[in-house]
């Protein structure tokens, strides 16, 4: 803020003046900021906003900078490419992952079951779990094998290991909603042959 008119000394702007054209004195010169940038704290905030609030600023007045400024538009083209991200994460989940459609499947017909013998609102909350689950540790299997395989193209005991112990966390996730199925629809199914 102004006091008096006069800016403080950390608002104010640093005029450099040039001096003789010397590459060794530049080399010099570069090198300094460089060495004292790790010594020197950091000034965090380099101006003070002037802020002023008064009588007379209204709604409209702020609606009327709002609407000047696409911060909020901008704020929805964001999660809309967010979203085409994830979009497109799937996609390529089930054009190139054989065991992420089997699991898909597998959901889907879980759902259908579910639709058929008309489950209670606590057993589709478990069920849309179990579902959730299995296919979210196929997917962060599948980042993970393509992470290590970016990082090590060529064969590794540690990337190796890395991949299995991702494809044991889709096992466990996948014997998981194998039992929490048996559970709800096994009853089920052995009433319908009887």
């Amino acid at each position: 803020m102004r006091a008096n008119g006069i800016l403080p000394a950390n608002c104010r702007r640093k005029v450099r003046v040039s001096q003789r054209k010397d590459p060794a004195r530049r080399r010099k010169a570069k090198k300094l900021p460089r060495l004292l940038q790790a010594v020197l704290p950091r000034h965090i905030f380099r101006r003070v906003p002037d802020i002023r609030l008064s009588v007379e600023s209204t709604k409209e007045d702020d609606l009327k900078r709002a609407a000047r400024s696409n911060r909020f538009f901008g704020w929805i083209k964001g999660r809309a490419q967010s979203f085409a991200h994830a979009g497109r994460g799937f996609y390529l989940l089930c054009l190139t992952q054989w065991n992420f459609r089997i699991h898909l499947i597998a959901g889907l017909g879980g759902i259908c079951f579910a639709c058929y013998f008309r489950l209670s609102a606590i057993e589709w909350l478990v069920l849309i779990a179990a579902i959730g689950l299995v296919l979210t540790a196929e997917a962060l299997n599948t980042a993970l094998e393509r992470m290590v395989d970016l990082l090590e193209p060529g064969r590794h005991p540690v990337a190796r290991d890395a991949k299995d112990l991702a494809a044991a966390g889709v096992l466990i996730a996948s014997l998981s909603a194998l039992i929490v199925g048996l559970i709800l629809f096994g009853p089920r199914l052995l009433g319908l042959f009887r």
